[in-house]
């Protein structure tokens, strides 16, 4: 993934992308991806018209075919296409709606994508790789607050998140890592709290 590892911009930058590159726009406030002349890449849709034109093109022919995790493990059947996308959102779903058990559904967690990956290779896919358009941090949101949060002002930024903010050019910050988006650094700058510490009241769970 890439940094911020929030969603839309994660999961673009695991995609094969134009020559030209991704271009971020924030002037509504909210993010938009732009690749080429394909719009709405902020977006599962959006990300997967990119992914079967980009392997289609790039393989002469037929695009990937796409999954879920769930059906796989339901035994239904598994598309014979020459590339596959098999997608999963239980831990970001269980994160955000059942924090408290989480840790306790680890194992079985792993265990079922575990069995989803011999299940592929019995189907005959010989090769898979696992990966993850965000990491995220579980943790008492009392104990992150207590932390402190940066003062960062909303006329100094174009979108305010969580855990970064895209900031209006020149603005100045103090107590903030300040990086360029690596998704397309023409478009922002970034900002990032210190650690653990968030701009907004922290959850308990968080990308």
């Amino acid at each position: 993934a890439t940094l911020p590892t929030n969603t839309p911009f994660g999961m673009a930058a695991l995609l094969p992308t134009p020559e030209a590159g991704l271009r971020v726009d924030l002037s509504s406030g909210k993010p938009s991806i732009t690749a080429g002349e394909r719009s709405g890449i902020e977006t599962r849709d959006g990300r997967k018209e990119l992914l079967l034109l980009a392997v289609a093109t790039r393989r002469k022919g037929r695009g990937p075919d796409f999954a879920e995790l769930t059906a796989l493990l339901k035994g239904e059947p598994i598309p014979d296409g020459p590339f596959l996308v098999v997608f999963d959102n239980t831990i970001d779903e269980l994160g955000h709606k059942g924090t408290e058990q989480l840790p306790l559904l680890a194992e079985t967690l792993a265990a079922d994508l575990r069995k989803a990956i011999l299940l592929l290779h019995e189907a005959g896919v010989s090769e898979v790789h696992v990966v993850t358009d965000h990491g995220f941090l579980l943790l008492p949101p009392e104990a992150v607050d207590a932390q402190g949060r940066p003062d960062l002002h909303p006329a100094k930024v174009l979108h305010k998140d969580l855990r970064w903010a895209a900031l209006k050019p020149g603005a100045a910050v103090e107590g903030l890592l300040r990086l360029p988006l690596p998704l397309d650094p023409d478009a922002a700058t970034l900002a990032f709290p210190r650690g653990v510490r968030t701009l907004k009241q922290a959850e308990s769970y968080m990308h």
